[in-house]
């Protein structure tokens, strides 16, 4: 996966998963895709979709936004 967003969604919704103890088969149901798709999306091999993150926000009473935020804090390495 080439794009930092990309990097950054796929880090946030699995962030936020383990927080709500979400299994990647969950995560499949509120999504509405096979678990293996949503294993490669953990894995970064696919994008998360926005209507994909529209539903977990949903799902999760969050802001879809939230998913894309850059997590407070971060600064990316440079050198």
């Amino acid at each position: 996966m080439d794009s930092e967003l990309a990097r950054i969604v796929a880090s946030n919704v699995r962030a936020e998963a383990a927080r709500r103890g979400c299994t990647q088969t969950k995560v499949a149901e509120l999504v509405e895709l096979a678990q293996p798709a949503v294993s490669d999306r953990y894995r970064e091999r696919r994008q998360w979709q926005l209507e994909d993150l529209d539903k977990l926000g949903r799902a999760w009473g969050l802001d879809p936004a939230e998913l894309l935020a850059r997590p407070k804090g971060f600064e990316p390495l440079t050198f």
